[in-house]
């Protein structure tokens, strides 16, 4: 008897618990729906975001939902809808449910989605059906590279025939070139296969770089692959060199490389280079001593900056012949040297530069990739010296320059310039981007990011506080205040990398960053990994 009372009871208390299940997830779901009311795609954020925190399978379903019939900005609500859910629902048992999700959309526009769903599924369901998939040749080709990309790091035998079978099947496509990328990728994991099971595939992919039908983006992805499997200085372009490597051999002459553009001491490889430069109002924060003696003796080369086999860096000239009485604050030296650095890029070369403050925006006299002139680099010198400090505040004694640190906004402008303006969405796979666009990135900037594009003004609640996000200081009363401005969603860093990593997928530009001042070496360690580049920080030891 005493049995079943404590089983009645055990039920009974089940109950209980589902029906206090049901009224918290009845609150969630009535709050979400409240915050999608909301102008500013921050707020909209935010509240999807607390859905798919109960990491319920339930809330993939609404917010499957939001991706399907997106508000603007349509693109960035599904990139933002994508990696929100499959951030927080990624165990095995939401496998299925983002099958659901995943199959539903089949368009090019919808790799980053495949790409994260099918990482999910291959870590609780192995590989085989995702080789399955990337070799589907009724797929589009850049679902067929997420699939690719999503097993890149797995060493399971049905992975590494996929590169070889991929490679021998190819499809009449000029957008074809992204697949082979893709396998490049999946091949640099694995140096230690290169001699034995992929050896033949990576000899194929070497010999990609002689032949005239592949496109200058494909052979530099090959190119400044093998150099990192290989721990080069160089990508060099031709394949001699690389297949001496791959089959143990001693190299021989070393073939024709890239250009090698540097900035604030760091040599990359390219031929479409992209300055992204912060011009907040922090940039006319003064140089320290020590900020100042590291911008006079920069580290050149492809190797770790804390290197200790590296040689000890060599006295340049031209950054000694500087105008150093001049160069007082962050953004003197920011210009000096990128003015130094576009002095030095060779007439076959492309460049852009991206300035950013609370807006980003290419700068007027290249109004896309523009083609390396004299007369174009003295136009955009000129408008760089033309840059001047607007009046002090009294929160800014330096003066103002262009506000707030739209980091975000910068990089993402350094994605979609192509060679006249900007691509409009869905940048990551224009093929245009591959073609027209960067495939070299320098990054500068001196703080977090403390705005970002769609901005909106909406009403506060109890929990914010008005303030200045560039300064950090709190606005007296700031909890009063009926309405506020919201920065958009790419001010939390979280949102912020996966986007630049989702960005950088296919198109797999190098990105270079040099931090100054109070930069968070953290935030710029991160986005320099996501475009196998390096990283400077000035002034720091």
């Amino acid at each position: 008897m005493r049995m079943k009372r404590l089983a009645v009871a055990s039920a009974v208390l089940l109950c209980l618990a589902a029906f206090v299940r049901a009224d918290d997830w009845d609150a969630k779901v009535a709050a979400y729906k409240e915050s999608q009311k909301r102008p500013s795609l921050w707020k909209r954020t935010a509240g999807r975001e607390e859905l798919a925190k109960t990491r319920d399978a339930r809330a993939i379903e609404i917010l499957a939902q939001d991706y399907a019939k997106p508000e603007k900005p349509k693109d960035q609500v599904q990139f933002l809808v994508a990696s929100l859910v499959t951030r927080y629902c990624n165990t095995k048992d939401f496998v299925d449910a983002l099958e659901a999700f995943r199959t539903a959309h089949d368009r090019a526009e919808d790799a980053w989605l495949w790409y994260r769903c099918l990482q999910i599924y291959q870590n609780w369901r192995g590989v085989t059906d995702v080789v399955e998939i990337a070799k589907n040749p009724e797929l589009d080709i850049f679902l067929r590279a997420a699939a690719i990309e999503a097993i890149a790091n797995r060493p399971e035998p049905e992975a590494l025939e996929l590169i070889s079978d991929t490679l021998n099947n190819l499809p009449d496509d000029n957008q074809r070139w992204v697949l082979v990328e893709s396998c490049m990728n999946a091949l640099r994991w694995k140096p230690a296969q290169i001699k034995k099971e992929l050896l033949t595939t990576a000899e194929r992919l070497a010999r990609m770089l002689d032949q005239d039908a592949v496109p200058e983006h494909t052979k530099l992805v090959i190119a400044r692959t093998f150099r990192r499997i290989f721990d080069e200085d160089h990508a060099y372009m031709a394949a001699n060199f690389w297949l001496d490597k791959i089959q143990g051999g001693k190299p021989g002459m070393r073939s024709n490389t890239l250009a090698q553009p540097t900035f604030l001491g760091l040599q990359a490889e390219g031929n479409r280079i992209c300055y992204v430069i912060d011009m907040s109002d922090s940039m006319l924060t003064p140089l320290t001593l020590q900020e100042k003696e590291d911008l006079r003796n920069p580290v050149t080369g492809h190797k770790k900056l804390d290197d200790p086999d590296a040689k000890p860096p060599q006295p340049d000239p031209d950054v000694a012949a500087l105008p150093w009485d001049k160069i007082v604050t962050r953004f003197d030296a920011a210009r000096e040297f990128l003015k130094l650095s576009l002095k030095r890029l060779s007439l076959d070369q492309y460049f852009a530069v991206v300035g950013f403050g609370t807006e980003a925006a290419l700068l007027e006299e290249c109004d896309g990739m523009v083609k390396v002139t004299d007369k174009r680099v003295e136009k955009v010198i000129a408008e760089l010296d033309a840059i001047k400090p607007g009046k002090a505040t009294p929160a800014r004694k330096e003066g103002t320059l262009r506000g707030m640190t739209n980091l975000h906004g910068g990089i993402q402008r350094a994605f979609k310039c192509k060679g006249k303006g900007l691509i409009k969405d869905y940048e990551y796979i224009d093929w245009l981007g591959f073609t027209q666009g960067a495939d070299t990135i320098f990054l500068l900037s001196d703080g977090k990011q403390t705005w970002s594009d769609w901005d909106c003004l909406d009403k506060s609640d109890s929990t914010d506080v008005a303030g200045d996000p560039e300064s950090g200081k709190d606005i007296p009363g700031g909890g009063d205040y009926p309405e506020l401005h919201f920065y958009g969603p790419y001010v939390d860093q979280r949102h912020m990398l996966e986007d630049f990593q989702r960005m950088n997928l296919f198109r797999k530009a190098e990105i270079h960053c040099i931090g100054i001042g109070e930069a968070e070496e953290g935030v710029l360690r991160a986005i320099s990994d996501i475009g196998n580049g390096q990283l400077r920080l000035v002034g720091k030891k």
